[in-house]
C-alpha cells in the first residue's frame, strides 16, 4: 500500500486543513460548501486535545495526506447515546478507489469498538454512487432518506441516513 492511516497530530494541522479544503473544492459530495468558514488552527488544535472524537488522515508514503475521517458524538455523549457516533470521510480524487477509505474505516471501527460504541452513523448524498458503493461494502445500511437536504448552486438533493451496528 502506498499509504497508512494514523491519528492526526498538532503538526499536521497546517496540512490538515489545507487538505480539507482541497477537498471541498475537488467534488459536490460534500455538505460543506468550499466558500464556508473552516476551522482555525487553534480550534483544531483544542478540538484534537480534547479526545472526546477521533481525527484520522491517511498519509501517503511520501509523506503528505490524502485523506481524513472524523468520528463524533453528534447528540453528545449523555448516557442514553454515548453508544452512538457520526462519521464523516474526505479523499483526495485521485485516490478514490485506492482502498483509502476501506482502512480509514476499519481504523475507525477499532477506535469505536474501544470507546463502547456499537452504532455508526452516516449520511450520504443520494447520487454519490462511489460513496454509497464504499459505505455498503464496510456494512453500512440506508435507513431512510432525507430529502432536500442539501441545496447546491440552487439544486435540492437528498441524502441517504445509514448506519452500521457493531457486533463484538
Amino acid at each position: 500500500m502506498d499509504f497508512k492511516v494514523r491519528h492526526l497530530e498538532n503538526k499536521d494541522i497546517p496540512e490538515y486543513l489545507h487538505l480539507t479544503k482541497y477537498i471541498d473544492n475537488e467534488t459536490e459530495f460534500l455538505s460543506v460548501d468550499p466558500k464556508d468558514p473552516r476551522p482555525k488552527f487553534m480550534e483544531m488544535v483544542g478540538a484534537v486535545a480534547q479526545k472526546n472524537q477521533l481525527f484520522l488522515v491517511a498519509q501517503h508514503k511520501d509523506g503528505y495526506l490524502v485523506g481524513h475521517l472524523g468520528a463524533f458524538w453528534r447528540r453528545g455523549k449523555g448516557k442514553r447515546v454515548r453508544h452512538c457516533i457520526h462519521i464523516g470521510l474526505g479523499v483526495v480524487k485521485d485516490y478514490w478507489g485506492k482502498g483509502v477509505g476501506t482502512l480509514m474505516f476499519k481504523a475507525m471501527e477499532k477506535w469505536a469498538k474501544e470507546q463502547g460504541v456499537t452504532r455508526l452513523e452516516l449520511d450520504v448524498m443520494t447520487n454519490n454512487e462511489r460513496g454509497v458503493a464504499l459505505y455498503k461494502k464496510m456494512g453500512f445500511e440506508i435507513e431512510g432518506t432525507k430529502r432536500q437536504s442539501i441545496c447546491i448552486d440552487g439544486q435540492y438533493i437528498d441524502e441517504y441516513m445509514m448506519s452500521k451496528i457493531l457486533e463484538d
